[in-house]
């Protein structure tokens, strides 16, 4: 069955009340399939592997992401040698983002007094890993259209001034214009909205 069933294409398309599956030509109205329903349901068939990902699968998928892209390496650049940066996958593993002289690092244990932790869906993992682009802009997109569409969500934990003053703000001035564009185009404008921003993570 799941070879047959892999021989269509399957979308799914969500509202408020409903969920349409396309199969092929046909569209079938199913109003009590909800959204997990119908992923549990493509796993099973084998056409969804983003929520089979295991942690240990995910940690070393970013491990890889994290030290060995070029992209990292400049991003990190911009951090002070002190700063972790938190990341927990699927609600469930902790792990940390710093650097070791000059080169960055990923491993499986809490940061230390992170500013900033980040908690990660297995679908936010894939977007990052899958796409290879050393841009630091394209790269701060990604993490902010996952953050928006509720597949990262980001809690500020250190002092205003620790985030003035620890590296962050060269990260998103290194992601240039296309990112600076894509905040503006959200109201992100300057640095009182940046504020604002860190303000409202707190919570």
């Amino acid at each position: 069955m799941a070879s047959f069933f892999g021989l269509f294409q399957v979308l799914c398309l969500s509202d408020a009340s409903c969920e349409t599956v396309v199969i092929s030509q046909s569209t079938f109205w199913l109003p009590s399939l909800t959204i997990n329903h119908f992923c549990y349901c493509l796993t099973y068939l084998g056409l969804n592997t983003i929520s089979t990902m295991s942690d240990q699968q995910a940690f070393e998928e970013l491990r890889d992401f994290f030290e060995n892209r070029p992209v990292c390496r400049q991003a990190a650049d911009s951090l002070r040698s002190s700063v972790e940066i938190g990341i927990v996958i699927n609600d469930s593993l902790n792990c940390t983002f710093f650097k070791s002289g000059e080169n960055p690092r990923f491993e499986v244990r809490e940061a230390k007094r992170p500013d900033v932790v980040f908690y990660m869906k297995p679908e936010a993992i894939k977007s990052l890993i899958e796409n290879k682009s050393d841009d630091i802009g394209e790269i701060g997109i990604i993490v902010a259209k996952n953050y928006l569409a509720g597949s990262i969500h980001i809690r500020v934990k250190g002092s205003m001034i620790g985030l003035l003053t620890n590296g962050y703000l060269g990260v998103i001035k290194s992601g240039g214009m296309s990112f600076a564009k894509f905040l503006a185009s959200h109201g992100v404008t300057g640095l009182g909205k940046i504020k604002d921003v860190i303000q409202s993570l707190r919570k």
